[in-house]
């Protein structure tokens, strides 16, 4: 990134005359009872941190001044507000604040029409307009991004276009900003803004959990998430599901990357807060694993948010060993762990084909509903009342269609079989995970490609945001 101090070392040194002063006076007048959308904060702290942003790249004083008073004829009087500005600041800075206004009349036009003509506006606005711009809509999409994180989705509502006017609007003048090819070093700093904003405002967010240490076998789950990535940025495959959502073009989901497990902090630590910040914002989880011991945080977080769960278990293990080889965490103990803290209203497993007589008794203590393989006929919807998790592990397909796993067992599912079912689940989903998919396993990529297929369809099952398919 360009060195900005660097290049105002180049420049002579210059003051800043009593007329900003005037300014302030002038800025203080407007807008000295106002305060930020939502926050409490005084209006003045966002006008004096343009004007500073504006100082600090390189503009003069009459372009600081004009930021103090951008906002003052928008919202404090239109025209006659104006000819003040003219008579105690000048020419100049009436016509940067002019520049910079996107309504003089009232009352208004509507919100959208308004934008929009302000967005065409930009395309002929001078370089120093578009400094006092790109300053102001920095800082709001920084304070907009700063609120999300600390108070939740309810910040949308404070805005006239709501979660998707708004996300229109910043991609909108993104864009002109671009094509004009001016403060390019602000440009990329809006654009860092607006795509940290498109992830705050995510619907589904898919979280990489790179850890497969309670794996009791084989090692190598913690390669699963960059090879399904891998797999769907393919020249092999494209994004789009088998309902026609094509997730390419849908903005409602957003890839957060991976967790790191190199720190002190335990995985189920890290992965329990990391859901817990994206569940904060109103949306929903799809973890990529990893072992299947990364599910009991997941669901922890999911839970403590919407309260005890229905799960859907696809696998071709029970997952209910008390302990397994002494490990009450490995990835063969995760549902045990879950029904012993109340997480689950209704646990029911399709896919199982090695219940043993220890799995048995979990299974019969806690009520949970086995559609093991020799009994299930592959056919029928399954429907739940309330939010719904589900839990697929990839090992509950035939080895036939998923060779890349650590514990293979024939006679299970196919990947229409698994497809049907995740597309004709019933009930709200508002979670999800894959998991066990071992790239070590897996050297023709099969198990990958599928995976990122049963990755897409899981994605558009949960954006299309239905209770039933």
């Amino acid at each position: 990134m360009e060195d900005v101090h660097k290049r105002h070392r180049t420049q002579p040194p210059v003051g800043l005359s009593p007329r900003f002063r005037e300014a302030l006076a002038t800025a203080f007048d407007y807008h000295s009872r106002q305060v930020r959308k939502g926050s409490g904060v005084p209006y003045l702290s966002h006008l004096l941190a343009v004007a500073a942003m504006v100082l600090e790249n390189g503009g003069d004083e009459d372009v600081a001044v004009a930021a103090l008073l951008h906002d003052a004829v928008e919202d404090q009087g239109g025209e006659a507000t104006l000819e003040v500005i003219r008579t105690r600041l000048g020419d100049r800075v009436a016509s940067l604040v002019w520049a910079c206004s996107d309504c003089l009349e009232s009352p208004k036009p509507p919100w959208r029409e308004r934008k929009e003509a302000y967005l065409q506006h930009l395309e002929t606005a001078s370089a120093d307009a578009l400094l006092i711009t790109l300053a102001d809509k920095i800082h709001n999409a920084r304070t907009i991004a700063e609120d999300l994180e600390r108070e939740g989705p309810g910040v949308w509502d404070r805005f006239r276009g709501g979660r998707s006017g708004t996300l229109w609007y910043y991609r909108s003048l993104l864009q002109r900003l671009q094509c004009r090819n001016l403060h390019p070093h602000l440009v990329r700093e809006l654009g860092a803004l607006v795509e940290r904003l498109r992830r705050l405002a995510a619907r589904v967010t898919v979280l990489g959990v790179p850890f497969d240490a309670n794996s009791s076998h084989r090692r190598g789950p913690a390669l699963a998430p960059g090879r399904i990535r891998e797999a769907l940025r393919s020249g092999s495959m494209n994004l789009t599901a088998e309902c026609g959502l094509a997730l390419d073009r849908n903005d409602q989901w957003a890839d957060a990357g991976d967790l790191s497990f190199s720190g002190t902090e335990s995985m189920v630590e890290k992965v329990q807060r990391a859901v817990d910040g994206i569940l904060k914002l109103g949306g929903a989880v799809l973890a990529l694993g990893g072992d299947h011991s990364i599910t009991v945080p997941v669901v922890r977080a999911v839970a403590a948010r919407h309260g005890p769960l229905n799960i859907l278990h696809l696998d071709a293990h029970p997952d209910l060993y008390p302990a397994l080889d002494g490990n009450p965490m490995s990835h063969g103990s995760p549902f045990a762990r879950i029904l012993e803290e109340g997480l689950a209203r209704r646990l029911v497993q399709v896919g199982v084909r090695t219940m043993n007589e220890e799995q048995r008794k979990v299974a019969e203590r806690f009520g949970v509903e086995v559609l093991s393989m020799d009994r299930w006929n592959g056919t029928g919807d399954l429907e739940f009342d309330g939010p719904v998790y589900l839990s697929l592990d990839v090992d509950c397909l035939d080895p036939a269609y998923a060779p890349g796993v650590s514990h293979p067992e024939p006679g299970g599912l196919s990947t229409r079989q698994v497809l049907r079912l995740v597309n004709g689940l019933r009930g709200r989903l508002v979670g999800a995970d894959l998991v066990e998919i071992n790239p070590e396993r897996d050297p023709s990529g099969i198990t990958a490609a599928l995976g990122a297929k049963l990755f897409k369809e899981i994605l558009a099952r949960m954006l299309r945001r239905k209770e039933d398919p």
